[in-house]
């Protein structure tokens, strides 16, 4: 079994936090293995839920494995366990910034650096953070998540376990099996002492429940009885050492004898031991002739020589020794010396051991057994026979000892057996001088270094040199990125991410790549159609190579106008105007969010960014398509000039030519050589984006394609300037819903923007909607050409001529032709001519083709007026006024009807005087009397002085004369210097109900207005014509 599959089977077996955090750590560094992380993860949650230190590696283990949601679930119990811990947070904090979470990423990571952890990745992670809540706020956690996949790879966050570099401790803690009983040091038993052997310096030590002194022993579980006169092994006494060998090393000076061992192996058996009684039955073993105690083999050792010593104990490897081994006893038994060998006091290992003392004799207690015959204790031990049975030669100890452990003579066997060991020893050790070695001399060591030296020196200017290169190509590259970013195209822009990209490979730290990086993706949010992100991280890194921060103030700016926050933007503009006032692209960026505001100071910011910078084409395309909407021909010709100029040769700039055509009445066709291919057309920049459409709503003669192009023109602009444009349009089109919608867009971009509130109350003009539109004129100057337009156009519907004249009197714009000519009508100027009317009718002419239609019906130019009403589409509510008056004096009872319906385009129409009057002359001509008093009921207020006639001649022409002989009795005759549709109404209801005052009050009109139909009509009733 591997190690890995090992490491596994011991988690699974006993799923502790120690495997647990092991089997973490492992699998971060693993791919592929999402099932075992999943299984490891759930087994930890469910066992180990409230450690710390185990949630902390499962949540890391789920980030190395980008198990995004696994990985927070488990950082969030690891925090509740472990509030203090800053690790959780820490990576909590880079979780939820994967996750796109900027926002709570960021207070994440500010717990952990509260906490302490105030590492470099740590802050990393917090400064990142904070760049990227913008993002998350403009964009969305989406956005989030990916840019942070692309600028921070995932990297193992748990490093691979490593061996520490210590020796291994091989002590109880390390070795013993799991679960095993562990004995304190105080609980170690002590050896129990031989009864009454206290007083002698040589006793030894006994088993618990040894027998008394002189009772003869038998080894716990020993096979046959121990052989006659060999020495009893005490509890806690060491194996005796092995014999000397011939030949052997001999000991090192100075080290120890391992304690109890030599003292056992060479001790003489105490006076009157206890000896062992034979089995009942078994004859005692018979002493061969000649024993001398001796290994068989082996030469007897020489007078004065000595055993081998024990080997040293191992230093540091399993512990000191044991206390017992160390330091013998003062009533341990005396070790007993080999046969041969020189007294204890003699032997050097052990100088301070007193020799044996004489111990009395102790007369053995009677056993059962047959007495054995006493021996000689200072006989040599007899040499058995080779069996089976026959116990150990090591010594002349009897010991009981593990099968498993070979001896020293087995050992040395083996040893010899390999060619390790070789029998009979070998020469003694001495040291061996090493031969001396000739040192180099000076110039080796000299040319050495002067190598040396010279490969660094090379490897140096090398460096040097390709460094030198990469910064030149950089800058080559520099420049060119430079010039594509000027260019204000939409290709080129785009091409320059690439290029961007290889000089910072070339040049990480390159200042001016920073600050065109951010410049493209400046022009990007300024130009593309598309939402472009990017511009927050640009300043992050151009602050990270030192860029100054006024060269990074334009990219600060771009930021507020990228998430819609133009009050920050324009808050930014007074702080940096002065620092940053010289730098083509701040002016160009304050100009942009300036121009979405609705702010006309954009065109001198544009103006400004054009002349510091001449190359900035960005610069000339937006000051070109401001001075077309805010300026006269005059005075933007100049300007749109040299943008187009520029721009000769793109896609930009034949659409700035179209748009100029556009601006100066879309006369004729477009010139053919700026004519825009299907392929330019998507190399448009944004702001430009509206010109395709619009040149075909101008130039189509399908009404319906006309429309869905201004539409779809309307609905790409980009700024409140080019959709008030656009509204404008719509309504010398005379259409209200295109015109209401581009308003609306306008209001949008700036509620505060003048000439969106002018389209407004043009809007609601269309539609009829006096009251709405006088509301939306009260923020603009008097003197203002859409209020001078807005209040000229209530007056003429409402019949005022002296506001009318207040309005139009002073103004000389060519656009309000038609409402002095409507000031001429109301006082009762004769027709004009067909062509005057044709001239008034034009659409650059304010409200001059319903003037010009009320002067056709005035005087019964009926063709003229169906021709012109023929073309009304949709009509709007001015318009359907018009058309109401012209069915009615063609006598169509059905045509009113259907205009006079629920649902038409008077019914939603706002109340004026004129539109009254008219409805009620049509209710009239249909015999619908109920409605017409209704509906005079209904504005009394707006009506005024008129109800009063209105009611008259609904009761005339009801048939009820009496009644309104009555009501004409209270009222006077309209003055000549009154309105004229005050005069009209009121020779109507004189004549039909036959008022005396009728005649010459219509024949008074009549020198002037013959040719008016109402007029006809009262003239018939009195009989003054048929």
């Amino acid at each position: 079994m591997g190690a890995v599959a090992e490491l596994i089977e011991t988690w699974r077996a006993n799923p502790d936090a120690d495997a647990t955090i092991a089997v973490c750590s492992f699998l971060s560094t693993q791919q592929d293995q999402e099932v075992l992380v999943r299984e490891v993860g759930t087994s930890a949650q469910t066992w180990h839920l409230a450690d710390a230190a185990v949630m902390l590696a499962v949540g890391r283990m789920y980030l190395d494995h980008l198990l995004l949601p696994e990985a927070q679930a488990a950082l969030v119990s690891a925090g509740k366990a472990d509030p203090r811990d800053p690790r959780a947070f820490r990576y909590l904090g880079e979780v939820l910034l994967r996750r796109g979470d900027a926002l709570r990423a960021e207070k994440v990571l500010a717990r952990a650096l509260q906490l302490g952890h105030q590492d470099p990745a740590t802050q990393l992670w917090h400064d990142r953070a904070n760049v990227y809540v913008a993002l998350q706020s403009r964009v969305g956690i989406q956005a989030v998540a990916q840019e942070v996949t692309r600028t921070l790879p995932k990297t193992v966050s748990i490093p691979p376990p490593v061996v520490p570099s210590g020796a291994i401790s091989f002590n109880e803690e390390i070795t013993k099996p799991r679960g095993e009983l562990k004995l304190p040091p105080e609980a170690t038993p002590e050896p129990m002492r031989l009864p009454g052997a206290a007083g002698l310096p040589g006793a030894a030590q006994a088993l618990p429940g040894a027998a008394p002194p002189g009772a003869a022993q038998v080894l716990p579980g020993a096979a046959m009885p121990a052989r006659p006169g060999a020495a009893q092994a005490l509890p806690g006494a060491a194996l005796p050492a092995p014999p000397a060998l011939p030949g052997a090393l001999p000991p090192l000076p100075g080290s120890p004898a391992l304690p109890g061992a030599a003292q056992l192996a060479g001790a003489a058996p105490l006076p009157g031991a206890a000896r062992l009684p034979q089995l009942p039955g078994a004859a005692p073993l018979p002493t061969p002739p000649g024993a001398t105690g001796q290994l068989p083999g082996r030469a007897p050792l020489p007078p004065g020589a000595r055993p081998l010593s024990q080997p040293p104990p191992l230093p540091g490897a399993f512990g000191a020794p044991s206390p017992a081994l160390t330091a013998p006893s003062p009533l341990a038994a005396p070790p007993v010396a080999p046969l041969g060998a020189p007294p204890l006091g003699a032997s050097p290992a052990s100088p301070l051991v007193s020799p044996p003392l004489p111990a009395p004799a102790v007369d053995p207690a009677p056993v059962a057994a047959a007495p054995a015959p006493a021996l000689n204790p200072f006989a040599p031990a007899p040499v058995l026979p080779a069996s089976p049975f026959t116990p150990s030669p090591i010594g002349v100890a009897a010991v009981s000892r593990d099968s498993a452990e070979p001896t020293a003579s087995e050992v040395l066997e083996q040893l010899a057996q390999v060619g390790v060991y070789e029998r009979g020893g070998g020469g003694p050790p001495a040291w061996e001088r090493p031969p001396r070695e000739r040192s180099k001399g000076t110039f080796t060591l000299g040319a050495l270094v002067l190598t040396v030296g010279l490969i660094g020196g090379g490897v140096f200017f090398y460096a040097q040199h390709a460094r030198a290169e990469r910064i030149a190509k950089a800058e080559a590259l520099t420049s060119e990125i430079a010039g594509m970013l000027h260019g204000g195209k939409l290709d080129e822009l785009a091409r320059t991410d690439d290029k961007l990209n290889a000089v910072f490979e070339l040049d990480s730290r390159n200042q001016r790549a920073a600050r065109l990086w951010l410049e493209n993706r400046v022009l990007s949010t300024l130009l593309s159609p598309m939402e472009v992100s990017g511009v927050d991280t640009a300043v992050h890194r151009a602050r990270s190579v030192e860029v100054p921060e006024e060269q990074l103030a334009f990219g600060q700016v771009a930021s507020f106008v990228a998430d819609g926050d133009l009050a920050g933007a324009a808050s930014l503009l007074s702080r940096w105007d002065q620092r940053a006032g010289k730098d083509a692209m701040y002016q160009l960026t304050a100009g942009a969010a300036l121009d979405l505001a609705g702010d006309q100071r954009a065109l001198s910011r544009y103006q400004l960014a054009a002349k510091l910078d001449p190359e900035l084409a960005a610069a000339h395309v937006f000051l070109a398509i401001l001075a077309l909407i805010e300026l006269d021909e005059e005075a933007a010709g100049p300007t749109i000039e040299q943008a187009i100029e520029r721009t000769r040769g793109t896609p930009s700039g034949k659409a700035l030519a179209l748009l100029r055509w556009a601006a100066r009445g879309a006369e004729g066709t477009p010139p053919a050589e700026h004519q825009l291919t299907e392929a330019e057309e998507k190399l448009l920049p944004a702001p430009l984006r509206v010109v395709p459409p619009l040149v075909v709503a101008l130039t189509s003669e399908d009404a319906s394609q006309r429309r869905e192009r201004l539409k779809d023109a309307i609905g790409v602009s980009r700024t409140p300037a080019i959709a008030t444009w656009l509204g404008f349009i719509a309504v010398r089109q005379g259409d209200e819903q295109l015109a209401r919608t581009a308003a609306l867009r306008a209001l949008k971009f700036s509620a505060i923007y003048p000439q969106a509130r002018a389209l407004a109350a043009r809007v609601a003009l269309l539609g009829g909607r006096l009251e709405e539109a006088k509301q939306a004129v009260e923020t603009l100057s008097a003197d203002s050409p859409e209020g001078v337009v807005v209040r000229a156009v209530i007056a003429y519907e409402v019949a005022d001529e002296a506001e009318l004249a207040r309005a139009v009197g002073s103004a000389e714009a060519p656009a309000l032709a038609g409402l002095r000519a409507g000031l001429d009508r109301v006082r009762g100027a004769p027709v004009p001519s067909d062509e005057r009317l044709d001239q008034l009718a034009s659409p650059e002419v304010v409200w001059g083709e319903l003037v010009a239609l009320d002067y056709a019906l005035d005087h019964r130019r009926f063709e003229w007026a169906q021709k012109r009403a023929s073309g009304w589409a949709e009509p709007s509510a001015a318009q359907a006024v018009r058309r109401l008056r012209l069915v009615r004096y063609q006598g169509d009872a059905e045509a009113v009807k259907q205009l006079l319906a629920p649902g038409s385009a008077l019914a939603g129409a706002g109340a004026s005087v004129s539109l009254l009057l008219e409805q009620a002359y049509a209710l009239i001509s249909v015999s619908d009397h109920a409605a017409a008093r209704a509906l005079i009921e209904r504005y009394p207020a707006l009506l005024g002085g008129m109800s009063g006639w209105l009611h008259a001649l609904v009761d005339a022409a009801a048939g009820e004369a009496p009644k309104a002989v009555g009501r004409l009795s209270a009222l006077e005759p309209p003055p000549d210097t009154a309105a004229f549709p005050l005069r009209v109404l009121a020779a109507r209801a004189l004549a039909a109900s036959g008022d005396r005052r009728a005649k010459g009050y219509v024949a008074t009109l009549m020198k002037r207005h013959a040719s008016h139909p109402d007029v006809l009509l009262a003239a018939k009733d009195i009989g003054l014509v048929r």
